[in-house]
């Protein structure tokens, strides 16, 4: 299964944007990690997931275990939980990996605005 070719729930278009991006937990997590934990939310298994985003399954262990690092989840089905509160699992992958990108880019504003003196919200 490609990871752009997930589909989402019926009606998911109509979510708001997830809570992960104001959450600061959540604000800890890189791109790639953000886009597993999606992936991970989709119920997919570690080797479907290698395949979507072309790495090994150990790189796939190897970053769930900083999602678990950073999250402080101890296990897949808490991980899952805590995906499930923020309403990930409705994104289809681009909509997902939109969000993302408008996440990082905002977050880099917000140190470059920070390096000016410039005080974010």
């Amino acid at each position: 299964m490609r990871y752009d070719s997930i589909s989402r729930t019926p009606g998911s278009h109509l979510m708001s944007t997830p809570r992960v991006f104001f959450d600061t937990k959540f604000s800890q997590l890189s791109r790639r990690e953000l886009e597993l934990l999606h992936l991970l939310a989709q119920g997919l298994s570690n080797a479907e997931i290698a395949k979507a985003i072309k790495r090994s399954e150990k790189t796939v262990v190897d970053h769930t275990r900083r999602i678990h690092r950073k999250l402080g989840t101890e296990s897949r089905n808490a991980l899952l939980h805590e995906a499930a509160l923020t309403g990930i699992a409705a994104f289809t992958a681009e909509e997902w990996l939109a969000l993302i990108d408008g996440e990082i880019e905002m977050r880099r504003a917000f140190r470059e605005d920070g390096k000016k003196g410039i005080k974010g919200p």
